[in-house]
């Protein structure tokens, strides 16, 4: 991680419970790695890196299921799913407006799974981030007939 590269960081961690290491120990350094992930994204915005983070989040969540690590991975499946579907009217092309709707889309089931598992450990934010993804439902329902024709493939 601190040489920049976090897929060899996450490769190396599968590698580690592979080899026997502690199973609680790895998902606890990947949760942490995944917040802190997390966190940086929060202030580049990038969908990439927010991305990134829910990888390790997932990671973690699979090695030892924790309501922290689904309640993260929502917060930045909603953070996906919002900045997609800010880009997608902006986008250079139809295919590609099309494309960040659909990925709203895909992320949207996932934010309200995290979301929901997570409001034991930040009930505050979740009703919050809950609030807002339903907000955001009629929004990717427009954008999806909008800019995704039905029977097209992009």
């Amino acid at each position: 991680m601190e040489l920049g590269r976090p897929d060899s960081a996450l490769a190396s961690l599968r590698r580690a419970l592979m080899r026997g290491e502690d199973s609680s120990v790895v998902a606890q350094f990947a949760l942490s790695k995944g917040n802190a992930l997390s966190r940086a994204a929060n202030g580049t915005k990038s969908r990439d890196d927010y991305r990134q983070a829910m990888r390790f989040l997932a990671f973690a969540d699979s090695v030892r299921p924790s309501v922290q690590a689904k309640f993260l991975i929502g917060a930045a499946a909603l953070s996906v799913t919002q900045g997609a579907l800010t880009d997608a009217p902006a986008a250079a092309d139809k295919a590609q407006s099309c494309e960040l709707a659909r990925l709203g889309a895909e992320m949207m089931p996932v934010a309200l799974s995290g979301l929901e598992s997570g409001q034991t450990v930040a009930p505050d934010a979740a009703r919050q981030y809950l609030d807002y993804l339903g907000k955001l439902q009629p929004y990717l329902d427009k954008q999806l007939e909008t800019f995704c024709v039905p029977g097209t493939a992009y």
